[in-house]
This record gives structure tokens, sequence and C-alpha cells, in this order.
């Protein structure tokens, strides 16, 4: 569909998808929104140099809930309407924006602001921007983390994110972290936390959407695994004792 555009500054816009994923083990049809910026390079930088990047943000959306992208319907269960959870969000002017372009201009607000105050170091692959005050009133999600863009039907911009003959690439993902598994990335590196991601949602070589309505971590699966496989080394340990 057709992009609706929203403007951040004032050589910043953001531009607003409708568009499906499909899954790869099944015939599931995923419901997304991508928010895709234009004019994030220069906003970021006093005097910006090439290569200037863009960004791409992908939501998934509720399958009974389908948001708009022209942002006047559609609400997600278990977020609630606007941005209040971002900080510098005017939920006063999201009610019924949730992923439109109102949303999607608030938050890149916020998100320009981090950028300048991390520095131009922070604008690489594999870098974690904290979202203190969490996303679309989603206090879990602290954390955002770059990744490689891949090509999304019905999103134009990402054709030349992934084209071989743009190097470095023009865009770089975003995918919406919880404070532990923001944590996992700086102690384990981003690969090995998108390995986990992929599968979990067994989509490879990672999901190109974030859920924004998730509730846990993924790493929760994680932690129970090591906690019964630490009991039953404890159990073993204990029978090898009594044996001997």
């Amino acid at each position: 569909k057709k992009a609706v555009v929203g403007q951040v500054a004032a050589d910043l816009f953001v531009s607003v998808y409708h568009h499906g994923v499909h899954g790869q083990r099944t015939d599931e049809r995923i419901s997304c929104i991508s928010w895709v910026t234009a004019g994030f390079g220069f906003a970021t930088l006093p005097q910006p140099q090439p290569p200037l990047r863009e960004i791409i943000l992908t939501l998934r959306v509720c399958g009974d809930r389908k948001a708009s992208a022209a942002g006047v319907s559609g609400s997600v269960s278990g977020v609630g309407g606007g941005v209040s959870g971002v900080d510098g969000g005017d939920a006063s002017d999201n009610n019924n924006d949730t992923y439109g372009v109102q949303s999607a201009v608030s938050f890149f607000k916020y998100f320009l602001k981090r950028i300048r105050d991390a520095g131009p170091a922070s604008f690489e692959l594999g870098s974690v921007i904290q979202l203190t005050g969490g996303f679309l009133g989603n206090a879990l999600l602290k954390a955002a983390l770059f990744v490689p863009a891949q090509c999304l039907s019905g999103v134009r911009e990402s054709a030349l994110a992934t084209s071989r003959t743009h190097s470095p690439p023009t865009h770089l993902a975003l995918l919406l972290l919880t404070a532990d598994e923001a944590a996992y990335v700086r102690q384990y590196g981003s690969m090995r936390y998108l390995s986990l991601l992929a599968q979990q949602a067994d989509h490879f070589p990672f999901p190109v959407w974030s859920d924004p309505h998730r509730t846990t971590s993924i790493l929760t699966p994680v932690s129970d695994l090591q906690q019964q496989q630490l009991g039953n080394d404890n159990t073993s340990s204990q029978a090898q004792a009594q044996a001997q």
C-alpha cells in the first residue's frame, strides 16, 4: 500500500506502511506496520558525512485488530492508545493513532534525541539504544537494537536496504528489546541474541518485526532451561555422592 508520510523535524520524515510478512514454516501472513525514516542521517549529526543511513522499524499487529497505516483507526490489545510510554510522546495526540503517523513522528523525535545524546558511534549495527520510557505504553521494552535490514514486500525502501550495490547498507532496522535482553546483547553479542530470537519465532535469519505488546522476555525460556539443567546436575551430583 502507499505510504503515509509524517514530518519529524525540518529535514526528517517518516513513512508508514501497512503490509504483510509471510511465515516461513506455514502459510500465515503476519500483519505488520513499518516506519521508515528519510533524512535521519542528516538530522543526527551537525555536519553529516556519508554514509548516511535511515531506519526501518517493523511492528507486528495483532491479527484480530489491524492497525491503520493512515493512523485514523486501529488499536492493539495490551498496548493502549498513544505513546505515553515513550519519552517526548504526547498521548493526547495519539489516542486513535496506534502505529500510525503521529505515533511514528513522536517516537522518532524521541529516538533522534537519544542518538544525538549517545553520539554517532551508537548509530551502528549491533548497537543498543536505551528507551527509558518504554515503547507505546509497554514499559517492558526498554531498548532498541540496530540490526541488518531485510527486504519487506510492500515497503519500497527495503529493496534499497538489501541491495548489494549499496555498501554499507542505506538502511538499518530496529528491534525492540527488554532490559534483560539488552544486557544479554551487551554480554554475548547481537548474533547470539538474534539466533535465540529466530529459534523462538521460527523465522530465519531472524524475524523482521518487533512485537510491541509482548509481556515476557525471550530469555525466560532460556533461564528456565538453565535452572532445570542446574537442578538435574545437582540431583546427579547428590546421587553420585550417595553411591560413594
